[in-house]
């Protein structure tokens, strides 16, 4: 039971618990006395017998892509950054990798499958890490589900962070307020019926 609480997992990274690490604790007196089996990938039940079925999105609802943004601020933009997800990590990308390079680097984890990296800055710049700051989105097609957060370990970058992008949420300017940050941090306001009618009216007129 102690070994196998080290190798538990939750949504694909390491869950971070422990069981009998407490002296005379009650409750986890068998923490060398219980076995049990720990299974390979493919593989579930009490004894790893059984074969796991493959599962996917619903095709009968649609939007169900996560989307999670990597921010990326460099002067110098001489860094590189390695990108984990799900215990998986990339080769180390530069600062100045462009959204072909980050995809293709994602992709080679098997954790990752398929995704669509898009630019998501206001600048547009093809780099992965700008002056500036840099957001590259990261849309995931063939893993689906509420999936782990894309983490960042980062040399010489002078800050990046990832962030799950929500719909009905917008750039914001660091202070609830609409912005430029790209960092969903501004509420989107509905508008009744009326007002997206006249809104979509005017771009058909300045088209």
């Amino acid at each position: 039971m102690a070994s196998l609480a080290t190798l538990r997992t939750d949504n694909g990274d390491k869950a971070q618990v422990t069981y009998g690490n407490i002296p005379n604790d009650p409750y986890t007196w068998d923490k060398d006395r219980v076995y049990g089996c720990y299974c390979d990938e493919g593989y579930e039940g009490y004894d790893c017998s059984l074969k796991t079925c493959p599962i996917g999105p619903d095709p009968l609802v649609s939007g169900d892509d996560e989307q999670q943004i990597i921010s990326c601020t460099d002067a110098d933009k001489s860094g590189s950054v390695v990108l984990t997800f799900r215990q998986q990590s990339t080769s180390a990308l530069a600062a100045t990798a462009t959204v072909d390079e980050v995809k293709d680097a994602l992709e080679e984890l098997s954790s990752v499958g398929r995704v669509v990296v898009q630019i998501y800055n206001v600048t547009g710049n093809n780099s992965l890490c700008d002056f500036g700051g840099s957001h590259f989105m990261v849309t995931f097609k063939t893993v689906h589900g509420a999936l782990p957060m894309i983490t960042a370990n980062a040399v010489g970058i002078d800050s990046i962070r990832t962030s799950q992008y929500q719909q009905g949420f917008g750039s914001s300017d660091g202070d609830s307020s609409a912005g430029t940050r790209r960092d969903c941090g501004y509420v989107l306001p509905i508008l009744p019926p009326e007002q997206l009618a006249a809104g979509n009216q005017k771009n058909v007129e300045n088209a």
